[in-house]
């Protein structure tokens, strides 16, 4: 949908560079579809903020457990020797 509309805002306005229709009508059809895309931003920016069941649980769940596994060390000097590495 969005894409749509703005392939519409892209063919209007070469329509009306190129003059092929009357200007008029053409600014007409550029406003509705600008109108259209900022319905389309807001209602993007209203689901944005809401907090699905899914994530409020899982929002939960992590802050009281425990890490799932130990954090990784930094490699050795073995391990970044040469020969150890892509391209070596």
């Amino acid at each position: 949908m969005l894409l749509d509309i703005v392939r519409r805002l892209h063919w209007l306005a070469v329509d009306k560079e190129r003059g092929l229709r009357n200007q008029d009508d053409v600014q007409a059809d550029l406003d509705g579809a600008l109108e259209r895309l900022e319905e389309i931003f807001e209602e993007i920016r209203h689901q944005a903020v809401q907090v699905s069941p899914s994530t409020e649980s899982l929002g939960e769940s992590s802050s009281e457990s425990e890490p799932a596994s130990e954090p990784l060390s930094e490699p050795s000097v073995e391990d970044t020797g040469p020969g150890a590495g892509p391209g070596d």
